[in-house]
């Protein structure tokens, strides 16, 4: 368990004795995995949130719900690991600039879908705890 021998030599100060090149090789994996993890959540609330904005009629309350579970993990990798939030401007550029990130065009007219809005999404005032309000046009 060279990783855990090393944890412990760095909380006893015992740097000399640690594998440095190691500990930096296993902090950088962590980092790129909780960027990768930010940045799929973030690609994920931006489309639901996007579409919930602009096209409310193909939206459902399944899509609402992810909305609203998509942003507790993403607190919560910006609470563990608050150097994230440097990147958070360039992660949120990224997931609405990507084309590639974009939703399909619907299959079918939303009068054509299985589900009724009216039966599944929230009302049009209830968007939830900080979420956009949506406008009239």
């Amino acid at each position: 368990m060279p990783g855990l021998q090393n944890a412990e030599l760095v909380r006893e100060r015992r740097l000399e004795e640690a594998d440095l090149a190691n500990i930096a090789a296993e902090l950088e994996l962590v980092a790129g995995s909780e960027r990768r993890e930010l940045y799929g959540r973030l690609d994920v609330l931006i489309l639901h949130l996007l579409k919930y904005q602009l096209r409310p009629e193909l939206t459902n309350r399944s899509w609402w719900l992810t909305i609203r579970e998509q942003r507790r993990p993403v607190a919560k990798v910006l609470r563990a690991s608050p150097s994230l939030q440097r990147l958070l401007a360039e992660a949120v550029a990224a997931s609405y600039q990507d084309p590639n990130r974009r939703p399909a065009k619907p299959s079918a007219s939303p009068a054509s879908r299985p589900t009724a809005r009216n039966e599944s999404a929230p009302a049009r005032h209830d968007t939830g705890p900080n979420l956009p309000r949506r406008t009239s046009t």
